[in-house]
């Protein structure tokens, strides 16, 4: 039976960056050296690209290997956007003229007549840091197109899902965590998969990689950690200590990125929803840990906090963090400022 023939197009996407990467990593290794693997890798911007250009890229021969990769990160979000013009935007003045009366209709048209013309000797790589949706056209066509297309969606590790991923993560790094550990950390730590594999990494280096992390390490590292302040934040705006809230928020956005520190205050909201429908259920606070699949120290905070604050009122916060969540998404506001502005209302 003839070896079988790897896919040309790789479709990324999904909310883990992280493993995305990993996976470019393992197709890059399979090039040969670093140095090979260096030649043999194009990566090309999405705005203002051209077909020839890509076509140039993926028809240029590999050099002392078997493959060469071309990496194209955000195209298919542009390509969506680009549909609707009327004038699609070309990537040097000699396509201009050519592509000047073609409609953005067209174009994507020529882009999906020219997937399946990618040689064997190339493996394009559209990726997306976001979740395409099962309607959009080119995923519809990888769905169709068998051998020659790859599909992957990179979902993030979240819920009763992440002390296993820590556990895993732990191991594949030469470590150990006990499992109490590992859900301490899934608890403090949020779910963006960078900020766990960062924490993982510390830990693992604290316990010298001689013994399993215990969840005193992760309560001994993480008191100036972000995810502390988020637990203070929730207490000052619980005590109506604008101020305070503010600073706190602040002080938490310089430790880490933006969308992780919001990504955390989206998950104590929802934990403390979960909190507060479980308290009014009639499940004790020593219950809540089970209740939840939280860590005890972690439950003891949310019975203590979710006291601060009504049933409705936590709805109403949940609802507007989906809000903001949405409006940045489509660019109407920052992130920050937005954390800013909900934090100095819900405090005053």
């Amino acid at each position: 039976m003839p070896p079988k023939t790897p896919p040309t197009i790789y479709i990324l996407h999904g909310d883990d960056g992280q493993a995305a990467d990993e996976f470019l990593q393992q197709l890059r290794a399979k090039l040969g050296d670093p140095a090979t693997a260096e030649m043999n890798t194009t990566r090309m911007e999405a705005k203002g690209m051209s077909l020839a250009s890509l076509r140039a890229a993926c028809f240029t021969a590999p050099f002392l290997a078997k493959r060469r990769l071309v990496i194209l990160e955000g195209f298919l979000s542009a390509l969506s956007s680009r549909r609707g013009k009327t004038q699609p935007e070309a990537a040097d003045e000699s396509e201009a003229g050519a592509e000047s009366s073609s409609s953005g209709k067209e174009f994507f048209k020529e882009f999906l007549a020219f997937l399946p013309e990618v040689p064997t000797s190339t493996a394009l790589v559209l990726v997306e840091k976001r979740p395409l949706a099962a309607s959009n056209p080119v995923l519809k066509w990888a769905s169709g197109a068998e051998g020659i297309a790859y599909i992957r969606e990179f979902v993030p590790p979240r819920g009763s899902a992440l002390p296993n991923w820590i556990l895993q993560r732990a191991q594949a790094q030469g470590g150990q965590f006990t499992l109490p550990a590992a859900q301490l950390l899934a608890s403090v730590a949020g779910d963006d998969p960078r900020t766990l594999s960062q924490e993982i990494i510390k830990l693992l280096t604290f316990a010298n990689y001689s013994r399993a992390v215990t969840p005193q390490d992760v309560i001994d590292l993480t008191p100036e950690s972000a995810l502390t302040g988020i637990f203070e934040m929730v207490d000052s705006i619980g005590s109506r200590n604008r101020d305070r809230a503010l600073r706190l928020l602040r002080k938490t956005i310089e430790q880490g990125n933006v969308p992780a520190v919001f990504g955390m205050v989206v998950r104590q909201f929802r934990l403390l929803l979960l909190a507060r429908e479980a308290l009014d259920a009639g499940t004790p606070a020593a219950g809540l840990a089970q209740a939840l699949d939280v860590h005890p120290f972690v439950a003891q905070k949310l019975a203590s906090q979710a006291r601060n604050f009504t049933l409705p009122a936590l709805e109403n916060i949940y609802r507007r963090l989906r809000d903001i969540d949405e409006e940045v998404k489509i660019g109407r506001v920052e992130l920050d400022t937005a954390m800013e502005t909900l934090v100095a209302q819900l405090a005053s």
